[in-house]
């Protein structure tokens, strides 16, 4: 009797290990099931809200179900590094194109050039209040923004702003950093500093033109460039020098401590 009932109790506890164990998956699985509905609905908003083409939108899905399908980790944040590089391409051109005719220093620029430097941008995100670049730091990158708002601001020896002094917003369609880009041409091996600090207000969604790839594609393109194309950005970079030569003196020359924020890059009316 005893051994019928401890048999009977072993048996009972077997079925409902096999009875728990089953559960756990069907709950794993409906937890993936959710997971993946969920990353399908942020890429969704994603590619609605930048307006992609409906054909455009199609080879980003054909390239990133199949990967959340087999279970392979996908950062939505960032599909970029999913897509194969003639997409990716594509859109980053979709992107960012327009915005690059809008910068005073390539506003002449061939177009194929113009595509060469949104094939070589590449895809950044900030947090909340966070830094993307100091006042005073080496600018590395030309940052366009495509999403989110940021404040660009300059200070006195890292004191607080007067009350004279302002912040400047900055959102979709603006870009800064452009002095690297003033520079690109004529000093490869310097990089010019900071005369503000950028913090982002909310998340930031970019993309970055950062000064080892500018430098790729001007070696890459310079014997391409003709002298049609050097001429006015040569201009403009002079100008630009004279401009920042000028806004240093103003700035030396102010006795009330009050603070000058240069111009920033904005998308033209």
């Amino acid at each position: 009797m005893q051994l019928e009932t401890a048999r009977s109790e072993k048996k009972r506890k077997k079925m409902k290990q096999e009875r728990e164990k089953k559960e756990e998956e069907e709950r794993m699985k409906m937890e993936e099931k959710l997971e993946m509905e969920e990353k399908k609905r942020t890429i969704g908003i994603w590619m609605f809200k930048y307006r992609l083409p409906r054909e455009m939108k199609k080879q980003i899905l054909q390239n990133i179900i199949p990967r959340l399908e087999r279970k392979k980790d996908v950062c939505v944040e960032n599909l970029f590094c999913y897509l194969p590089e003639d997409i990716s391409n594509a859109v980053k051109r979709c992107l960012c194109l327009d915005l690059l005719k809008k910068v005073p220093v390539l506003q002449n620029m061939d177009e194929q050039l113009l595509k060469n430097i949104c094939d070589s941008l590449k895809p950044v995100y900030y947090k909340e209040r966070s830094y993307i670049v100091r006042e005073g730091d080496p600018i590395d990158a030309t940052f366009f923004i495509t999403d989110g708002i940021a404040w660009a601001y300059t200070s006195c020896n890292g004191e607080p702003s007067s009350s004279s002094s302002h912040a400047e917003r900055l959102e979709k369609g603006h870009f800064f950093g452009e002095e690297l880009l003033e520079l690109g041409l004529s000093k490869l091996s310097r990089l010019p500093l900071s005369p503000r600090t950028v913090k982002t207000h909310g998340p930031i969604e970019a993309f970055a033109l950062m000064d080892e790839d500018l430098k790729k594609i001007i070696s890459k393109n310079w014997m391409h460039i003709g002298k049609k194309q050097l001429e006015p950005f040569a201009a403009y970079v002079v100008q630009a020098a004279w401009r920042r030569h000028r806004e240093n003196k103003n700035l030396e020359r102010s006795s009330h401590g009050g603070r000058y924020l240069p111009s920033l890059g904005t998308q033209g009316n």
